[in-house]
């Protein structure tokens, strides 16, 4: 399919990614400022024991993160954390929600990324 979302939960069976994807992430966390070691990652540690089955990895094309600004060093940790200990690119950022600019902004990066993997 040219588009298939899915949420990765305590519930999802762990399969091998075979096509291309794409991760978008929010940033839960507790605790410091978020660099050092007590900083604890909330709610997506899921999504990173997913990402780091068998080679699912290797088939994701970018992370895509959301935050809250007023988090400073904080925001889009978590996608920022995931692109470098997989070394998937940090694609693109929004905030809280978002909004239509930013999912235009999104679209076109992840579409370029798309060309950028298939030359």
């Amino acid at each position: 399919p040219l588009l298939s979302i899915e949420e990765i939960s305590e519930q999802t069976d762990f399969g091998n990614e075979n096509e291309p994807y794409f991760v978008s992430v929010p940033t839960y966390l507790s605790g410091g400022d978020g660099t050092g070691d007590n900083v604890k990652e909330v709610m997506t540690t899921i999504l990173g024991e997913y990402l780091d089955y068998h080679d699912n990895a290797k088939q994701c094309l970018g992370i895509i993160g959301s935050g809250n600004k007023n988090f400073n060093i904080q925001y889009c940790l978590t996608a920022k954390r995931y692109s470098k200990r997989f070394n998937v690119p940090f694609l693109a950022d929004f905030e809280l929600r978002g909004n239509d600019k930013d999912v235009q902004r999104i679209y076109e990066d992840m579409v370029e990324r798309t060309k950028e993997v298939n030359q």
